[in-house]
């Protein structure tokens, strides 16, 4: 399993020492109102951080636990999910309530998407709610174009895709792949 760094973040793979942490974030209704529609339970994060690192073993990829350099605090997560019959290599983020507004959804999305072009990839997907403004803001400063619809959970989704390699040529401070 892989880890990237940037200047404030370190992305890792979760671990069981995680999942208080995780349960935290996830716990909270809104930050996971456009994600599950509601927050998950410590039981549910628990299964959620084993999802994690199961596609990481199934797939060679996955979601990273989304960590404060300077102070080595878990405040989200960051990554790729790629589940049989879904809509593609899909790019995923989600942060603490405290950590939104800092930028560090863009600095982690910048360095998972350097991964994706070192992995090859030529696509990536955004499954974003048609009410979360941020998250689709997020994407388009990305790069990523919306290409449809669909729908999860009863919820309207919008389809946004993103070419890597053309996202590093428009975007200087993209980290290089590794």
């Amino acid at each position: 399993m892989i880890e990237l760094s940037t200047e404030r973040l370190l992305l890792r793979p979760m671990t069981a020492g995680d999942v208080e942490a995780h349960a935290r974030i996830t716990g909270d209704p809104e930050v996971m109102r456009w994600i599950t529609g509601r927050p998950l339970s410590r039981t549910d994060a628990w299964w959620n951080v084993a999802r994690y690192l199961g596609h990481w073993q199934l797939r060679g990829f996955g979601m990273w636990g989304l960590f404060e350099r300077a102070t080595g605090t878990l405040v989200g997560h960051v990554g790729f999910l790629e589940p049989d019959g879904d809509v593609g290599f899909e790019l995923g983020w989600a942060l603490a309530r405290h950590a939104q507004g800092k930028g560090y959804a863009l600095e982690a999305c910048r360095a998972a998407i350097g991964h994706a072009v070192a992995l090859g990839r030529d696509r990536i997907a955004c499954v974003i709610d048609r009410g979360n403004e941020r998250s689709l803001r997020l994407a388009e400063r990305l790069g990523a174009v919306r290409t449809g619809r669909t729908t999860s959970r009863g919820a309207d989704l919008l389809v946004y895709e993103l070419r890597p390699t053309a996202h590093l040529q428009r975007d200087p401070d993209a980290p290089a792949p590794r």
